[in-house]
């Protein structure tokens, strides 16, 4: 009876060792799986290389060692468990690594439309605003000819007080040769005089009117030229605004960072998600291409209502 409850005893023993052996060997092959399909992906993506991804190829093929390894370590003295040990740890630490770069990757890739969709609305937004400084630059312009036709009009009005009078009549009556009557040589002075004055009147006021007309076709011309934001541009910012809200609102990672702090979804900002993400992921900086979607991006990048990130982190 007793050699019969040890043989079920072992028997089960080896039933549950047979059914672990499976779960790990389940388990190392998804973890081989996701390390190798990084990269993978970072192999293929835009910028990246096979050197890129040497480092999780050769965590992935270590992984593959490491049922092995544990088997072997079992037949081992103490001083090759111990080497088999460290070995051991070392595979834990690169495969623990090989799937936070695969988690950040994982990450990035979900919100890589946001981020596409937030630039769309920075180039639309950059379209409005070259058009509005463009705008206030005619208008600018327009205001200081404007300004400078006011200063000439003024000049004039001025310059009408000081008008010269026509010559009052001596009230003299003077006869020349054969008694024919003539302007006397007083009233005579007197308009010459009045007429040297009203040249000189005449030429300060075509100095002055000249300038002015000049200036007033400019007006009108620059007047002419002043356009403004064009209604294409504008719909096109509202258009990638509206893009940007809708991925934003149905990305959860984005939302997990609005509420991390307690912004917006759509005030979310690259800085803000970037801080999330180092909170739950490694630097893959090295890894990745610099121009792939799962690279850390430029952190003066915010979206449409965004506060700056200066406020924040900087």
């Amino acid at each position: 009876m007793q050699q019969i409850v040890q043989v079920h005893t072992l028997t089960t023993d080896a039933h549950i060792v047979r059914r672990l052996w499976i779960v790990l060997v389940i388990y190392e092959m998804l973890v081989i799986t996701i390390v190798a399909g990084a990269g993978l992906n970072i192999a293929l993506m835009s910028g990246g290389s096979i050197a890129m991804a040497a480092p999780l190829a050769l965590i992935a093929c270590a992984e593959a060692l490491r049922i092995p390894l544990s088997a072997l370590a079992t037949r081992l003295r103490l001083f090759g468990r111990l080497l088999a040990a460290v070995a051991l740890l070392a595979i834990a630490v690169g495969s623990a690594e090989g799937l936070a770069v695969a988690f950040e990757a994982f990450l990035q890739n979900r919100v890589v439309e946001i981020m596409h969709a937030g630039r769309d609305v920075e180039r639309a937004q950059q379209v409005v605003d070259t058009a509005g400084d463009e705008r206030n630059r005619q208008d600018a312009t327009v205001a200081d000819l404007t300004a400078q036709v006011k200063e000439l009009d003024d000049q004039v009005a001025a310059l009408a007080h000081d008008m010269p009078t026509p010559p009052a009549s001596s009230g003299r009556t003077c006869t020349g040769k054969k008694g024919a009557r003539v302007t006397c040589s007083v009233d005579a002075a007197a308009i010459a005089t009045y007429r040297e004055a009203m040249g000189s009147y005449n030429a300060r006021l075509k100095s002055l009117t000249d300038p002015r007309g000049a200036l007033q076709s400019k007006v009108d011309a620059a007047r002419r030229q002043v356009v403004g934001v064009s209604p294409e541009a504008s719909n096109a910012l509202l258009d990638a605004k509206e893009t940007f809200e809708e991925k934003a609102a149905l990305s959860p990672v984005w939302r997990l960072t609005a509420a991390v702090f307690s912004e917006n979804v759509s005030a979310v900002t690259e800085a803000q998600f970037a801080t999330v993400k180092k909170f739950v992921t490694v630097d893959a900086g090295d890894l990745l291409p610099p121009d792939a979607p799962s690279a850390p991006l430029n952190a003066t990048h915010f979206m449409p209502g965004a506060k700056s990130p200066s406020s924040k982190f900087r």
